[in-house]
């Protein structure tokens, strides 16, 4: 299952942590917070300038915790989106 991890603050880190430990899913990550994370084949950092960009990720999910923006329409309709 591809992931599509929404999330900004340090309050967000701790619920991706959680999802990654608890699952073997390929985690697709934007943020807009200055962390970094390491890339390797189950884990990839993303910034996303359009909603086409994100299209080809082609995700099965998205996960948003403290995101900061407003998801719309046609975001959420690309696949079930937990919040």
């Amino acid at each position: 299952m591809k992931v599509l991890f929404l999330g900004s603050p340090k309050f967000s880190v701790e619920i991706l942590k959680r999802i990654f430990e608890m699952s073997n899913s390929t985690f697709f990550i934007s943020s807009m917070c200055s962390q970094t994370f390491s890339k390797s084949k189950t884990l990839m950092l993303f910034s996303f300038a359009n909603i086409e960009e994100i299209k080809k990720v082609e995700f099965d999910i998205s996960v948003t915790a403290s995101f900061g923006q407003i998801l719309r329409d046609n975001f959420l309709s690309l696949a079930p989106c937990i919040n």
